[in-house]
C-alpha cells in the first residue's frame, strides 16, 4: 500500500524537505505535531501544498495503536501568492524598460514605499534606505526643491492631482530630470490618507531638448550675425553709389 513517505515530492527544497522529516521524526517518536506546511505529490503527478496536524492514538491502556492526523488543501492560496509574485516581478520589469517608477506615502505613519525602479533611478539599495518624505525631497535639485514641496502639499490641500517636473540630484553628482504625476486618497473624515504616484524619467528627452534649443540659439546667433553683417555691407555699398552719383 501507499505509505505517508511516498507521498514526498522528489522535487521538494531543503525547507520543504526538513519539514517533511520533522512529521517523519514525531511520527516515529510518538509525538504530535502541529500546523505543519508540506508539499506532497499524489499518485499521479500533481503537487498539492498543505497545513497538516497530527497527534499519537493510544488505546485505554495508554498503549500507543496508531496516528490520526487532518490536513487542509492550501493548494489555492500558493497558486494565488504566486501569481501575485510573478506580476509584481513583470511590473518591475516594465517599469524598468519604461523608465517609470511608482511610489505611495502613508501620511498617518510618514511612510514611503518605492518602487524597484525608484531605487535604481537614485542609486540605492532598498534595505539600507527605508524612505520617508524627507529622503525623497534630499534628491530634489536644490533649485527645484521648494518648488516640488509647494506643489505637493498644495495638491494634498486642494485635493487635486498634480503634475510636476523637476530634477533629481544623485549621489554621485549627475542630474536626472522627472515627471511626477501624483494623487492623494482621503478617509471619511476628510483628512488625507496615503498619496500615490508616478516618476517618469524624462531625462533623455530634456537633453534631446537641450540640445535642440541650443542649436536654435546658436542658428539665431549666426543670423543675426549674418543679417548685421548684411547690413553694414548695404550700408558701404550705399555710400559708394552716393559718392559715385556726386562724381557723376
Amino acid at each position: 500500500g501507499l505509505h505517508y513517505t511516498d507521498l514526498e515530492d522528489p522535487k521538494s527544497t531543503p525547507e520543504q524537505r526538513a519539514q517533511w522529516q520533522t512529521v517523519k521524526t514525531a511520527i516515529e517518536n510518538r509525538r504530535a505535531y502541529q500546523d505543519l506546511p508540506l508539499t506532497v505529490q499524489e499518485p499521479n503527478g500533481a503537487i498539492l501544498h498543505l497545513i497538516t496536524n497530527g497527534r499519537p492514538i493510544l488505546d485505554e491502556d495508554g498503549q500507543f495503536v496508531g496516528f490520526r492526523g487532518a490536513s487542509i488543501d492550501i493548494s489555492a492560496i500558493i497558486e494565488s501568492q504566486s501569481i501575485v509574485a510573478q506580476s509584481e516581478i513583470n511590473l518591475n520589469e516594465a517599469q524598468r524598460i519604461a523608465g517609470l517608477g511608482s511610489w505611495e506615502l502613508d501620511l498617518q505613519k510618514n511612510e514611503l514605499r518605492w518602487s524597484d525602479q525608484i531605487y535604481r533611478k537614485l542609486g540605492l539599495k532598498r534595505a539600507d534606505h527605508p524612505p520617508t518624505y524627507e529622503t525623497f525631497l534630499g534628491f530634489v535639485h536644490p533649485d527645484d526643491r521648494e518648488a516640488v514641496n509647494a506643489a505637493y502639499l498644495g495638491a494634498v490641500e486642494s485635493r487635486m492631482p498634480y503634475q510636476i517636473v523637476h530634477r533629481l540630484l544623485l549621489t554621485d553628482g549627475s542630474i536626472k530630470w522627472v515627471e511626477e504625476r501624483a494623487e492623494t486618497i482621503y478617509g471619511a473624515s476628510g483628512d488625507p490618507i496615503y498619496s500615490r504616484g508616478t516618476a517618469l524619467d524624462i531625462t533623455p528627452l530634456k537633453e534631446a531638448q537641450n540640445t535642440v534649443e541650443a542649436s536654435l540659439r546658436e542658428k539665431e546667433i549666426l543670423l543675426r550675425e549674418i543679417h548685421h553683417r548684411v547690413k553694414n555691407n548695404l550700408q558701404i555699398i550705399a555710400s559708394l553709389l552716393y559718392f559715385q552719383e556726386q562724381k557723376i
